[in-house]
């Protein structure tokens, strides 16, 4: 059984955050995601909150280098009038963010895995967590490929709650229990300049 002194299951964004962290500070980190790399995922639209954190552990120079569409504000529109209102980012809770990014799942999580591997963190992939518990020493993992024992281990594993579930401890909100349907598009104009990346938002009719 191999050891590591953490163990991080999900490679993704959360799972790859703590991870970096954790190896910039000498820590034998171990992440364990169950998909190979770039895969497909829905949610691109970053917002101004998180871009302090991409600086502090120094992912965001990568972020910023010129794949991303650089985003400025948030746009609504109503759909009977087409009337709208925009939200520039500048005018913010923190004026000292004016800017996220768009980006495409795919290469973002592939970016910020890489990342978290140049930070010295160990990346299993693809991996998939079977089983896990918790004793004297710490947590053990059981994969499709191997063995481990870690003092802590951290469950970044999204809806599958892995820990949750082993202790019964994972709560559903019914208040909102909702589902989500996407689409994309090609060939859409973009607004020019600054506005190339805003967000547009349309307000539709409430058929609940």
């Amino acid at each position: 059984m191999k050891f590591h002194q953490v163990i991080v299951i999900g490679g993704g964004p959360g799972g790859c955050v703590a991870a970096s962290v954790l190896a910039q500070k000498g820590v034998d980190v171990l992440v364990i995601e169950r998909e190979e790399f770039p895969r497909f995922h829905i949610g691109e639209s970053l917002l101004p909150s998180s871009m302090p954190l991409f600086k502090e552990i120094g992912f965001y120079p990568r972020l910023a280098g010129g794949k991303y569409i650089r985003k400025y504000g948030a746009r609504f529109i109503d759909y009977k009038t087409d009337d709208e209102v925009y939200f520039g980012f500048e005018d913010g809770l923190n004026t000292d963010i004016p800017m996220a990014f768009e980006v495409e799942r795919s290469e973002f999580d592939a970016d910020l895995l890489q990342f978290a591997r140049d930070a010295g963190a160990k990346i299993n992939q693809p991996e998939t967590v079977t089983a896990l518990g918790f004793d004297e020493n710490g947590a053990w993992v059981k994969t499709n490929i191997g063995e481990y024992q870690c003092e802590y281990l951290i469950d970044v594993s999204g809806r599958d709650s892995l820990i949750g579930k082993k202790l019964g401890i994972r709560d559903v909100n019914k208040d909102i229990n909702n589902v989500a349907v996407f689409a994309h598009y090609k060939g859409v104009k973009r607004m020019p300049g600054n506005h190339e990346g805003d967000i547009v938002i349309g307000l539709l009719p409430n058929r609940a």
